[in-house]
């Protein structure tokens, strides 16, 4: 495993850890969406960081790749997910592709056989 490979997985860790005791120690509402928020800040300045360090990303508008991957969050992601989906107008008809969508691809792995995230628009 590189450097930056290393740097990024003990990242995750400490990250998992800390929001994990700061949700415990904070449980309300308001607290988990300002962390979810912060934490956004926090990996655009990581993503900011790596890109000065010549990583460069290939995303782009218009590419569906990672649309088709299998995606993990963490619990602050969720929180803003959630919050998002709460103000669309056919949230229920979205929350029914989600669950639709985990339920077709349990256990598959490769990426041309997934079909796109309901998310994408």
């Amino acid at each position: 495993m590189g450097r930056l490979q290393t740097e990024v997985s003990e990242l995750e860790a400490r990250i998992e850890k800390d929001t994990a005791r700061l949700l415990r120690e904070n449980r309300n509402c308001v607290f988990a969406v300002r962390l979810a928020q912060f934490a956004q800040k926090e990996i655009d300045r990581v993503r900011e960081q790596t890109e000065n360090r010549g990583v460069r990303f290939d995303c782009k508008k218009g590419c569906t790749i990672c649309c088709r991957l299998e995606v993990h969050v963490l619990p602050q992601e969720s929180f803003r997910i959630a919050r998002k989906l709460r103000d669309q107008p056919n949230r229920e008809s979205l929350v029914a592709a989600l669950a639709e969508h985990v339920a077709t691809h349990r256990g598959i792995t490769e990426t041309r056989q997934r079909k796109f995230c309901p998310f994408l628009v």
